[in-house]
């Protein structure tokens, strides 16, 4: 089975490492996201999966990408110094099955192919560009392997896109991607706290999913909430 399709039926990392070859194998999961690369390689019995290392570097190489419509040339030289790390860093534990994803910049901007080619040389692994709809249900699949009886959305706010899919009775429904990550948003609005707040607050009225939360819960997916809920406690 191919690489790519294997990762589209895995509902979450669990059961990435029982399909690895003897169970025990280490497995790399790289993520290059539009605000940063994040390396996790994962270990231990099939059942027990446990992170034996946990990386990540800030490239941002979504910046500016409303105004340029390309990624942002600083950032990406940064992720594909970081990317030629972690290929090191993995064979240095081992690693022998790779499942690499790229997801909102490199998905939307113009040169975003470019990006892939050379990211795929400098971590010598196919990438997989994951589509707005396949980052939220993957994030719900996560979400439902740690809470069996969730019920709402699941919402994974990335550098460049907030990707939400309902969840409840044990699986996923609704899919939708809204342009609303802080990169985005902080090019979009110029910096400008109003401008950010009216463009959410009007897609958000135009979203499928704009009532999806009627009693049920936010099931929030991603360090940008980890950060936004420690602003909100300072």
């Amino acid at each position: 089975m191919a690489k790519a399709d294997r990762f589209s039926k895995l509902s979450n990392v669990s059961e990435l490492v029982r399909s690895a070859p003897g169970n025990r194998e280490p497995v790399a999961v790289i993520d290059i996201g539009s605000n940063s690369v994040r390396l996790v390689i994962y270990d231990g019995p099939r059942r027990h999966a446990y992170a034996l290392h946990n990386e990540k570097s800030v490239c941002a190489i979504g910046r500016n990408m409303v105004r340029t419509g390309k990624l942002d040339s600083a950032g990406t030289e940064m992720a594909l110094e970081t990317l030629a790390r972690f290929r090191l860093v993995s064979q240095a534990h081992g690693v022998r099955t790779y499942e690499a994803v790229a997801t909102a910049a490199a998905r939307d901007a113009n040169n975003g192919e470019e990006f892939v080619a050379l990211a795929q040389k400098a971590l010598g692994q196919n990438i997989r560009v994951l589509s707005g709809e396949d980052e939220a249900r993957i994030a719900a699949d996560g979400v439902l392997a740690g809470i069996p009886d969730a019920n709402g959305i699941a919402a994974d706010l990335g550098g460049g896109s907030l990707d939400m899919v309902t969840v409840g009775k044990g699986r996923t429904g609704v899919a939708e991607t809204l342009p609303f990550g802080p990169l985005r948003l902080m090019d979009i609005s110029d910096g400008a706290l109003n401008k950010a707040r009216n463009f959410v607050a009007k897609g958000l009225e135009k979203s499928k999913l704009g009532n999806g939360l009627a009693g049920g819960s936010l099931y929030a997916v991603g360090g940008i909430w980890r950060a936004l809920a420690r602003v909100d406690m300072d």
